[in-house]
């Protein structure tokens, strides 16, 4: 068994591999050409987002190699895979089963809910983020078995740098409180003054990193934001059904109960939606997240201790998303949220799963069925990764047609151009902002010109809708173009 369990790591790699076989076709897209620009976009703590890392990361990568986009996406596969690699180890100590814990890495690396932020190269902060609080963890389970201090400042390290990254590494000293309570022996617990004392450090370091942040919180406040319950509720509904069905905005039962529930909280009530009441949408989604909630429950009042904890620090993980959505996020709608905000929690909760099959093999090992049902358990596991990989190469598809539209329309701009020297200003309106979820352009079509262009000389400005009778009537001077991107056809708005 010992030799055989040497070459998972080579599994995870070929499925990973293979599951994201189409990633180098897919192109730069949306906030991809802003944060290649020499910019203080990500740098700057006071506006906005604080992610300097990755934004210095995706700076080099183009100095080095130019607008290409194969080593932007051959680093970010290579950060998926080492997550996967983390979690596979973290949970062979955790679990003690490196069967248990070869499934539950494979299905996160294959998994549809991981699938955004591999595939966007913007989102190389999630995959960083995930990776600095996965090796914190390690480290910090190190410490644990050994009491070596050196293990300890290596997790601070880490903290540091995924602070640096994304705003998920907030909740790691509380991730590594509930490890210690997890690690700690039955009958000779560590007090829980011992535990803040062991992670001081990290939270100094975090109290720093939150006083950096306070001009950008005091920023992006805004009003129309919702109670922070009805975030947790919704965001780990939204993740539980994205974890368990094959179609994850089958939710139609709980975007009817949050707009009631929107109806509430919102200062300015929204209309309630009309669902279609049938049995795929409607009754099966909201059995399965009842189930999910009782099942939960159950873990939690009287489950294994540590199905107990790492089901808390699934919940935990949860948090920056619900920040994201209450701060940054203001609601002008029901928000379908974005998959990449989910990466970093989908993780824990595949090690969550891993304990569970570990925990349920030991149960039956020692029951002695281990024979009767290891064949269920091995049809369940490839069945649930067969349907996976092919949810993940199915939402390769939108991207890949994403790119073809961003490709096609930077194409037909530049032919225009060429054939209207005069102009000085090119107004570009009905963009296409996404194709079934996967970016387009978003606001960032001027800086994909200017990185694919650079030798354009026209001022771009980019309009949401047409423009009025007033501003059509300015392209006369020549000076001036009106570009209609409707459908992906680049037109000249007639003078």
């Amino acid at each position: 068994m010992k030799n055989i369990s040497r070459l998972y790591p080579a599994f995870l790699f070929v499925i990973g591999w293979f599951a994201y076989r189409h990633l180098f076709s897919i192109s730069f897209l949306a906030d991809d050409f802003e944060l290649m620009r020499n910019s203080l976009l990500w740098i700057d703590p006071g506006a906005g987002f604080f992610r300097p890392l990755p934004k210095l990361i995706m700076v080099a990568l183009h100095g080095l190699f130019g607008a290409r986009p194969f080593p932007f996406h051959l680093l970010s596969l290579l950060i998926h895979y080492a997550n996967a690699l983390l979690a596979y180890f973290i949970l062979a100590r955790l679990a003690k089963n490196r069967l248990a814990a070869l499934a539950a890495s494979s299905l996160f690396i294959v998994h549809y809910l991981s699938s955004e932020a591999v595939f966007w190269i913007s989102s190389l902060n999630a995959l960083l983020v995930t990776l600095f609080i996965l090796l914190a963890i390690h480290s910090f389970l190190d410490y644990l078995a050994t009491a070596r201090t050196a293990f300890r400042t290596r997790s601070l390290l880490w903290l540091a740098l995924g602070l640096l990254s994304n705003e998920n590494a907030v909740v790691l000293p509380l991730l590594l409180l509930i490890l210690h309570g997890c690690n700690a022996r039955p009958g000779n617990r560590q007090g829980l003054f011992r535990q803040f004392r062991d992670l001081a450090g990290h939270f100094i370091v975090l109290a720093v990193y939150a006083l950096i942040k306070l001009p950008s919180l005091a920023v992006n406040v805004g009003e129309g934001t919702l109670s922070l319950g009805l975030h947790l509720i919704r965001n780990l509904r939204f993740m539980l059904l994205s974890l368990f069905t094959f179609n994850p905005f089958n939710d139609l039962p709980f975007v009817f109960l949050d707009m009631q529930l929107m109806n509430v909280f919102l200062k300015t009530p929204m209309r309630t939606l009309s669902p279609e009441f049938t049995w795929g949408r409607f009754y099966v989604p909201l059995l399965l997240g009842t189930a999910i909630i009782v099942l939960s429950l159950a873990i939690l009042l009287r489950g294994q201790t540590k199905l107990r904890f790492s089901l808390i620090a699934v919940t935990v993980s949860i948090l920056p998303v619900i920040a994201l959505s209450s701060i940054h996020l203001p609601y002008g709608g029901y928000y379908r949220h974005p998959l990449r905000l989910f990466y970093f929690p989908a993780s824990l909760f595949m090690i969550f799963i891993g304990l569970a099959l570990g925990w349920a093999m030991a149960r039956l090992k020692k029951g002695g069925k281990s024979a009767r049902y290891s064949p269920l358990l091995a049809i369940l596991f490839f069945s649930l990764l067969f349907a996976e990989t092919a949810k993940t190469g199915a939402r390769s598809a939108d991207w890949l047609q994403a790119s073809a539209v961003a490709r096609s329309i930077l194409g037909q701009f530049k032919t225009v151009m060429d054939a209207h020297p005069q102009a000085r200003r090119a107004v570009v309106f009905n963009l296409p902002d996404n194709f079934n979820g996967a970016y387009i352009f978003k606001n960032g079509f001027a800086a994909a010109v200017a990185l694919h262009f650079p030798d354009a000389g026209a001022k771009i400005d980019v309009l949401r809708s047409p423009p009025d009778a007033a501003g059509a009537k300015s392209a006369r001077d020549g000076a001036t173009i009106f570009l209609d991107c409707s459908a992906g056809n680049v037109k000249v708005l007639a003078k």
